[in-house]
């Protein structure tokens, strides 16, 4: 059949299969029931001598199991998995262009796409059912973390006007970001410690904010951003040491809240969850 071309691939790898021409690269029926032009007998094994030494292994032991399956039944078998081979290639296909969009607007590098779909092969059960616009902007944050750059997703997702998926990529991010080796607390504790550079605070209430932090359930966590629960924990933390000279005047909701580019009323509300959660008194 290598007179033939396949119309989508391009592939000239075409196979004749149960009255059937297919192409063996991406699976597409070209034609179907095609005359066969083959014999119609069948060769069958010749009868085993029954004399002679005994043979080894004469019951099969450990030898392959063939099932019988009727004709009929092999070919909605196999029709299901030319589909679904084809199903797979278009949803990656689709991911891969907007995967390409997603990195011309960011202005991340090309090789991004490629490791993104990697990822993505790995972990096709965890990301199927996903929107695909989610699933590209995790896969480029968790490529960037790899490489060690910081991709956040507030800002990503503003530019690339998907404001209003932040809580789903967040969800996904924090599911996929322990699997593949990617510690989700270094955010949080990240920004504490960049806030309290900034602040003059001491390295107390640092410590602190890292262990009411290291309390909280990682399934609340999902979908929460880490700047809010940074600047929460913070303040918590602050209202413990107040009586240590000058922490009550460096540490208040407004300078957190200016350090972290987020709104005082933000950091308030985050806080009295974040005491209800861990049996703190709540702020007043």
């Amino acid at each position: 059949m290598t007179h033939m071309r396949c119309p989508y691939c391009g592939s000239s790898d075409i196979a004749y299969e149960d009255g059937e021409l297919v192409c063996r690269s991406c699976g597409t029926v070209l034609e179907d029931r095609v005359i066969d032009t083959g014999p119609e007998w069948r060769a069958f094994e010749p009868e085993r001598v029954r004399a002679g030494p005994p043979q080894a292994n004469p019951n099969g032991l450990g030898s392959t199991i063939q099932l019988s399956l009727s004709e009929r039944f092999r070919e909605k078998l196999r029709r299901l998995a030319v589909l679904h081979a084809r199903l797979r290639t278009d949803i990656e296909n689709e991911l891969r262009r907007e995967l390409m969009r997603q990195t011309s607007i960011l202005n991340l590098p090309p090789d991004y796409v490629d490791e993104a779909l990697a990822i993505y092969r790995e972990y096709r059960e965890s990301l199927q059912h996903r929107l695909v616009s989610v699933q590209a902007i995790v896969l480029l944050m968790l490529v960037a973390r790899r490489r060690g750059v910081v991709l956040r997703a507030k800002p990503a997702l503003r530019s690339l006007g998907l404001v209003t998926r932040l809580r789903l990529v967040n969800e996904l991010y924090n599911e996929l970001a322990p699997r593949l080796g990617i510690k989700g607390r270094a955010g949080v504790e990240g920004l504490m410690g960049q806030v309290a550079t900034r602040l003059g605070l001491p390295m107390g209430v640092v410590d602190r904010a890292v262990q009411l932090f290291r309390r909280i359930p990682p399934t609340w966590l999902g979908g929460k951003p880490s700047t809010s629960v940074a600047g929460a924990l913070l303040w918590l933390a602050c209202r413990e040491y107040s009586s240590v000279d000058g922490v009550s005047g460096k540490c208040t909701q407004e300078g957190i809240a200016n350090a972290l580019g987020i709104s005082p009323l933000t950091i308030r509300h985050r806080a009295r969850e974040l005491a209800r959660i861990l049996s703190l008194p709540l702020p007043t």
